[in-house]
């Protein structure tokens, strides 16, 4: 009898155990420890403050982009013979896909050669009628960019700018969240990165924050990844959990039903009636 409590008393600790590590990983996601969790890259980098130019012409400093939601940034210039059309073809479709994501999408031209009419013309080729479009000196560009760990470098000899294409993803306070490398940028990865931002100002919620606790970004891929050791932590307890409710099930119906009024047996022995 007292082995068989024993182990009873051992099974519901370790039930009991499960059941709240399944509530942390889970509801973790809306504490200030995950708040942590979402800048994984980002160090000190974050957007300076400088002086830019829109292509209406108006004079817009960089604290201006950051009003309260994430900042997509993308450099290009009009004139770049290769890959720049490509990119920015690719981010004006996604940014239509992403429409009702919270988020502001920014184009900077680091070619200080281009006009306003450069720009407005750039817009209307690609469709950017939702996107802010930006230029200004080249010193400034290039130290902005430079902030944000994108190196852009004029080749003299080539007649063109060496420049990754990337677009980098700004939390609502300018800091830097993630870089995304490519010209054909996947709406998965993109939506993740905008969540992962997002979470500098505000919780974003049960079901993203479980998402985003199911992926980690793998450096060396360069893009988010399923996070296997936390999916195990996630199986375990919900393991936990269905043997708690099994263990509850089976303790129900294992004990007897109560004898019905007057079929009992009286203290002397004899049958009631």
């Amino acid at each position: 009898m007292g082995s068989a409590l024993s182990l009873r008393v051992f099974w519901w600790e370790r039930m009991r155990r499960g059941a709240a590590l399944l509530l942390a990983v889970v509801l973790g996601n809306l504490t200030g420890e995950a708040r942590e969790f979402a800048i994984l890259a980002a160090g000190a980098q974050r957007l300076p403050e400088c002086e830019l130019r829109t292509a209406e012409g108006t004079v817009l400093r960089s604290s201006q982009l950051l009003t309260g939601q994430p900042v997509v940034l993308v450099p290009f210039y009009s004139r770049c013979p290769h890959t720049c059309s490509l990119l920015m073809i690719g981010w004006s479709e996604l940014a239509r896909r992403l429409r009702g994501e919270n988020a502001k999408w920014v184009s900077i031209s680091f070619d200080p050669r281009e006009s306003d009419a450069d720009l407005q013309q750039y817009a209307r080729r690609w469709g950017l009628t939702t996107w802010l479009l930006l230029r200004g000196d080249s010193g400034v560009v290039a130290a902005m960019l430079e902030a944000l760990g994108i190196s852009v470098r004029w080749d003299s000899v080539a007649g063109v700018y060496e420049h990754p294409n990337v677009a980098a993803v700004l939390t609502p306070t300018g800091r830097l969240s993630r870089l995304i490398f490519g010209i054909r940028p996947e709406e998965g990865q993109v939506r993740l990165a905008l969540w992962e931002a997002q979470r500098e100002a505000a919780d974003v919620g049960i079901v993203r924050g479980f998402l985003l606790r199911c992926f980690r970004f793998d450096a060396q891929q360069q893009r988010y990844v399923l996070d296997w050791s936390f999916l195990v932590q996630v199986w375990g307890g919900l393991a936990f959990v269905c043997s708690l409710l099994l263990w509850m099930l089976w303790e129900v119906r294992r004990k007897p039903a109560p004898a019905p009024l007057g079929t009992g047996v009286d203290t002397g022995g004899r049958s009631a009636g």
